[in-house]
């Protein structure tokens, strides 16, 4: 969605201190700034919203260069604060469509003072007087001026000036909501906004990509995130777009759809999204209810003990995958599944969490290398060989039909006993890009997703933790700066996943989006990377810097830039790859929080970034707007002083 590499664009080698680099003088809606060619877009904006067929101008400036426009019709939604007509939806248009209107109406009321009404196509008032000046979705309108969404892939929309109004159309999901887990939509779902975290809603990204054009910006949930140009015209040039996202499957998860409506928004406003939910979890945790009384064959004998007898929690029971009832009731599982749900297209096969140990029979130490133990491959070749059998028999019953898992703890590693995997099989890959800061750690990652990828598997995605392995007060206000890692992972993966599920709430206490301050440059900047993973980092960056903080730009730069580096440049070794038990593992993490505060984040680096707030803070005392987002930094960033000089010994 967003814009490719720009020239004199430069990697940044991981290992090393961040550098910083001199930045493009950038033209804003705020200074005038006239949009008319692509390059321009690119200089002004960090070149958002990758087109892949051509691109739009809009003209927010008083002045309209004529000579650029060609002989595309332009249509104006706003003249000297007035609105010129309305916005059509048709009758019964799904939920986002109408969000889209509503979006749409008021941005446009925020940057020019004139409120375009919304209609219905039934209910729209006949008369000389009632211009459509926008037609949202798959209208009548849209229709009969041959403005159809054939040829968009998920999320797709499309932009066209037809009959001197601007059609946007898209791929809209118009169902029940959509959850996650077992169908629970408390995560996923706003009842008062109608504002679903999964479901295709390709006009509303149309109308993003509209108002991101004129100027707005969303970098964080609510007011204090967003940036609103002035004007009082708004113009549609005429020309046409169509775009989708690189990756269809863009799921954040760190909160509560229901519980926080502004990050709820936020999540669609910048580009999170997918067409339903990748159903890959723990798989198992009900069968000690199940067959606890009935087959205790099916779960692991370890020591002589049936591990049903001794597991404190029954959602963590291992399961002996080489007994032979076991692998004929996930196929039993499979056929009423798929029989009972036939939109359903995957399977999940997911040991339960905390899969430690295993079954001590002669059938499963066959597929146990006694000198990986508590390695990541440790029981890849156990667990991805049942997987695999089960998907080769699901593709015979069911063709077309998915069987997938986690590549993950002790079966993170790719098999070494399966010469290919069967064409259904689907595979997520649980990993952390906020270690990517070891080089080691990242390569290994690198390798293992391709020795996943020469199985030939049908699909695979990426599962990241965008939060610290423990969770508490320790570790709340530990920021992890990462824009380059992360703009640099995602264009590798480019050709090989289909997209990301985001592990980012950072609190078990609170069902809303946690520190913002902190984390919205990491989330932001993957939301702009899963549309275009091509895109010019610096430009996106620059844009931040520039649009959001203005004559603060520098110092916050400066801010930004050094707890990049701060984290970039830890000197150790990840401990994800080395041989642990999970007890020392787990103590390990419980006091992993003494190292961040003792070794990065120490009372020196915390004074001198916290030197650079109270900088930008003088430098945006002029403007209300600029200094009211930098003392929200300084506030959500302060507590950092406390906590270093609480474990600074």
């Amino acid at each position: 969605m967003f814009a490719g590499t720009a020239q004199g664009a430069v990697p940044r080698p991981y290992g090393y201190a961040i550098h910083y680099y001199q930045h493009q003088q950038t033209l804003t809606a705020q200074s005038g700034c006239v949009l008319s060619t692509r390059s321009m877009l690119s200089k002004c904006f960090g070149a958002f919203w990758r087109s892949k067929v051509s691109t739009i101008t809009f003209v927010l400036s008083v002045s309209l260069l004529l000579g650029s426009i060609g002989a595309h019709a332009t249509v104006d939604l706003v003249r000297q604060g007035q609105a010129m007509g309305v916005i059509v939806v048709a009758p019964n248009s799904p939920d986002s469509v109408t969000f889209a209107a509503r979006e749409l109406q008021s941005h446009v009321s925020a940057i020019s003072g004139a409120t375009l009404p919304i209609y219905s196509e039934e209910d729209l008032p006949q008369g000389a007087n009632v211009k459509i000046v926008v037609a949202l979705g798959d209208s009548r309108f849209a229709r009969s001026s041959g403005v159809v969404k054939t040829g968009l892939k998920d999320d797709g929309f499309r932009i066209k000036e037809a009959n001197d109004a601007m059609v946007i159309i898209g791929n809209d999901y118009a169902g029940a909501p959509l959850g996650d887990r077992n169908g629970q939509t408390k995560w996923t779902y706003n009842e008062s906004l109608k504002l679903n975290a999964h479901g295709e809603t390709g006009t509303l990204y149309g109308v993003y990509r509209f108002l991101n054009e004129l100027g707005v910006r969303w970098f964080m949930p609510g007011s204090i995130g967003t940036v609103i140009p002035r004007s009082v015209n708004i113009t549609y040039d005429g020309k046409s777009i169509e775009d989708w996202p690189h990756f269809s499957y863009r799921r954040l998860s760190g909160f509560s759809f229901n519980e926080d409506p502004e990050a709820a928004i936020w999540y669609r406003r910048v580009g999170f999204g997918s067409k339903n939910y990748i159903n890959l979890n723990h798989s198992f945790t009900n069968w000690a209810k199940r067959f606890g009384d009935t087959n205790r064959e099916f779960f692991a004998k370890i020591d002589g003990k049936n591990h049903i007898d001794i597991v404190s929690d029954e959602r963590r029971v291992i399961l002996n995958y080489t007994e032979p009832g076991v692998f004929d009731q996930v196929i039993r599982d499979v056929d009423t599944y798929f029989k009972n749900h036939s939109e359903e297209k995957l399977f999940p096969i997911v040991p339960n969490d905390s899969h430690v140990l295993h079954d001590t029979s002669a059938a499963t130490m066959s597929f146990i290398d006694p000198e990986k133990k508590y390695s990541p491959g440790w029981l890849s070749n156990l667990v991805w060989t049942f997987v695999n059998n089960v998907a080769l028999r699901t593709h015979q019953k069911f063709p077309g039909k998915l069987v997938g898992s986690l590549a993950y703890s002790y079966q993170f590693e790719a098999p070494t006993t399966i010469e290919n995997f069967s064409p259904n099989v689907v595979i997520m890959h649980c990993r952390r890009r906020n270690a990517f800061w070891d080089i080691k750690y990242r390569e290994y990652v690198r390798r293992n997703l391709e020795a996943f990828t020469r199985l030939g598997p049908a699909k695979q995605y990426i599962w990241e933790y965008y939060n610290l392995r423990s969770r508490g007060e320790n570790f709340q206000f530990i920021p992890f700066v990462m824009p380059h890692i992360i703009a640099d992972d995602i264009r590798s993966l480019k050709n090989v996943s289909s997209g990301e599920f985001i592990q980012a709430r950072q609190s078990n206490r609170s069902m809303k989006l946690v520190n913002p301050g902190y984390f919205h440059l990491n989330l932001f900047v993957t939301a702009q990377a899963l549309w275009d993973p091509d895109l010019d980092i610096e430009g996106l960056l620059s844009d931040y810097y520039d649009t959001y903080y203005g004559p603060a730009a520098s110092d916050m730069r400066r801010f930004w830039g050094r707890l990049e580096e701060v984290w970039v440049t830890q000197n150790r070794e990840h401990d994800s790859i080395k041989p642990m038990s999970p007890r020392r593992r787990a103590k390990l993490r419980q006091r992993e929080w003494h190292y961040y505060w003792s070794s990065v984040y120490t009372v020196e680096v915390v004074d001198e970034l916290l030197g650079y707030l109270d900088d930008a803070l003088v430098r945006a005392k002029p403007s209300r707007e600029y200094s009211e987002r930098v003392r929200f930094m300084r506030s959500q960033f302060d507590p950092m002083r406390s906590m270093a000089r609480r474990f600074a010994h």
